[in-house]
């Protein structure tokens, strides 16, 4: 209720003295949820996301703990532009260890459920020391990145107004600079209201502690990229693998043949190749052998247009390849000609792909690709053997030793794969004697 002391307006919202501001409470509280997992009282509490590197240990890069994995600042790096470009984001629970000594629970008045008690925790602000990141060190790191960056963006972007306005900018450029502010402002309102869940545990052994660690680690099932490939519809490429993998008229050569779990695919696996190789496909047909989809292409790309680029690619390999024609028509398996024919690397594959993009640059058309690759059909025989014909073409094709002698596939390193596409485009318009 508002009145008026002393002169002075009080509102509901006025300071009274006596009352502790919040900057100089001596504890932080959390509501929590209080289990026990393993003989272990776990707390799961949520946190706003600015508070994440101020309340939990700000891994250090160049210092390897002993209870702990290496950092990777890039990996960190990845994790909070991801944050920021991603409204809908997710993060999982948080694990941080801590000890019996440095937090206190006082369940709520009918709080107790049985195994699962909800109440107050309460973190002395001189104990946050205690706590020990056992699964999550990336994310707090890039947490704490992506907050310096907003506010050094901020910093900057208000100066750059100022600048514009001291210098009578037109109303157009000034617009841009405010979107541009706001956008960030949106950003900070975002890690301020939006949360990452920990899960609390209290263990006062060190030993125990890194057991932890160990058993997280052991008992995680990791994701393959091929996985990753086929549910990650953020990248253009891979909605693009989605239309190929769903459509009954794709190539006979990829229609069903295309593992979507595993990585390697390798020996009597019946598939061509993986999803994620297919994904790596996909993007050499549209930007090259070692180009990159950028953020603005993301943007403009079509999928639909990547996965009939694609697929134009596999019919000719199978017009082309009479290895590739005998798989499509089903008259031979792919695990039995695997280990004798170069084609069915992925890796060559993909060198193959950086053959296609770079020539349709010049206007080569599918009929013209059909022939060029019967012609150098008889040199993916495998495996390369020196002394023989294709065996010393491939052999002394590049600089980076991109075939050894005996080897069943090129070499994979990004010199080796850019100079194999390098030479054997220019095999289109000046071939070796070998293939005249």
């Amino acid at each position: 209720m508002a009145g008026i002391k002393n002169g002075v307006v009080m509102t509901n919202n006025t300071p009274r003295l006596g009352q502790i501001p919040s900057g100089y409470s001596q504890f932080d509280e959390y509501i929590a949820q209080k289990t026990t997992q393993g003989r272990r009282t776990h707390y799961l509490i949520s946190m706003p996301i600015v508070q994440i590197p101020t309340v939990l240990p700000v891994p250090d890069p160049s210092i390897v703990l002993d209870d702990n994995r290496e950092i990777r600042p890039n990996h960190a790096k990845s994790f909070a532009d991801y944050v920021r470009k991603n409204t809908n984001w997710h993060c999982g629970p948080l694990t941080v260890r801590t000890s019996s000594d440095v937090v206190s629970f006082v369940p709520f008045e009918g709080g107790d459920y049985g195994p699962l008690s909800i109440g107050m925790l309460r973190v002395p602000r001189n104990s946050r020391t205690g706590f020990r990141i056992i699964d999550g060190q990336h994310r707090v790191l890039g947490v704490d990145t992506m907050l310096k960056d907003i506010n050094d963006d901020l910093i900057k972007r208000r100066a750059d107004l100022k600048g514009a306005k001291e210098s009578f900018a037109q109303p157009p450029v000034l617009k841009q600079y405010e979107n541009k502010i706001a956008s960030l402002v949106e950003q900070l309102d975002r890690a301020q209201n939006e949360t990452i869940a920990i899960d609390l545990i209290v263990e006062d052994d060190p030993d125990s502690a890194r057991q932890i660690f160990v058993d997280v680690a052991n008992n995680a099932l990791g994701i393959s990229k091929s996985v990753t490939s086929r549910f990650d519809q953020r990248k253009v490429v891979n909605r693009a693998l989605q239309k190929l993998l769903s459509d009954p008229n794709a190539a006979e050569l990829i229609n069903n043949r295309i593992d979507q779990e595993k990585d390697r695919v390798v020996g009597s696996n019946p598939n061509l190749m993986g999803a994620t190789h297919l994904t790596d496909i996909i993007r050499t047909i549209e930007v090259g052998i070692s180009g990159r989809v950028s953020d603005a292409m993301e943007k403009t790309l079509d999928e639909q247009q990547l996965a009939r680029s694609a697929n134009a690619f596999f019919e000719v390999l199978t017009k082309g390849f009479p290895d590739f024609q005998h798989v499509a028509d089903g008259s031979k398996e792919v695990g039995d000609l695997r280990e004798g024919s170069l084609l069915f690397s992925t890796t060559m594959l993909r060198i193959l792909a950086g053959v296609y993009h770079e020539l349709k640059q010049t206007k080569v058309s599918d009929d013209q690709f059909v022939l060029f690759f019967s012609k150098i059909n008889k040199l993916m025989k495998a495996p390369v053997v020196k002394g023989t014909p294709a065996g010393d073409l491939w052999l002394g094709c590049t600089s980076s030793e991109a075939f050894s002698n005996g080897s069943t596939a090129p070499g994979a390193r990004a010199q080796q794969v850019k100079e194999l596409v390098t030479v054997i485009a220019s095999w289109y318009s000046s071939p070796p004697a070998l293939l005249k």
